[in-house]
């Protein structure tokens, strides 16, 4: 198998720049997840309302539901402000792995790679079960890249085409696209984390 993985690309290990960008960019997608699951969860729903009206009238003030709901607003106010900060950030490091892979070796370059693999599987019958699950990790690499694109997309275009009115229809399902990347991004990274705890597992077994 090692002839296979230095023809197809697979078996390298990231390079250095490659590597803080793959885990800079997991931490902060799990922040602006994050985010999200507090807004949408702990932060959310009127039984909060209650909640910040017992605990300022402990402290002596009294307020009506609707200056609950103003006073829980900012909270989640506060939240997106850090989902929009985190949003900046992950494309930021977008820009940067379009610059890294820009100026990566042509067979180190991520479509070369898919490409050669490709065509290196159909050509090789041997390990052909070991090739296809290469395959389509890469394949599955590729759909991670596609819905990280379409989450910075969509993301900057929410945030800067608030102050256009003429916007809002579209603005409004720009949004929903930008949410279904949400649930995909979280799957991803639930795939990802799933198949590097397999790898552990297949690991400890063998050196057994």
């Amino acid at each position: 198998m090692n002839q296979e993985k230095s023809k197809t690309g697979f078996g390298k290990k990231f390079s250095l720049p490659l590597g803080i960008w793959h885990w800079s960019n997991l931490v902060f997608i799990v922040c602006i997840l994050i985010t999200v699951l507090l807004v949408k969860t702990i932060f959310s729903g009127k039984e909060n309302y209650p909640l910040i009206q017992n605990a300022l009238q402990k402290k002596g003030a009294i307020i009506t539901v609707d200056q609950a709901k103003v006073v829980a607003k900012l909270y989640t106010h506060k939240l997106w402000d850090w989902h929009v900060y985190f949003g900046y950030v992950l494309s930021g490091l977008f820009l940067c792995r379009l610059i890294l892979e820009y100026f990566q070796l042509a067979e180190d370059k991520f479509f070369s790679i898919l490409k050669t693999t490709r065509r290196y599987f159909k050509e090789q019958k041997e390990n052909a079960k070991e090739m296809q699950h290469y395959l389509i990790v890469r394949f599955i690499y590729f759909l991670f890249y596609l819905d990280l694109t379409l989450m910075v997309v969509t993301g900057l275009f929410i945030e800067f085409s608030d102050d256009y009115p003429d916007m809002k229809p579209i603005r409004s399902f720009v949004k929903d696209v930008h949410n279904v990347g949400m649930y995909i991004m979280l799957g991803f990274i639930v795939l990802h984390l799933g198949g590097l705890f397999l790898r552990e597992i297949k690991k400890m077994k063998q050196a057994v």
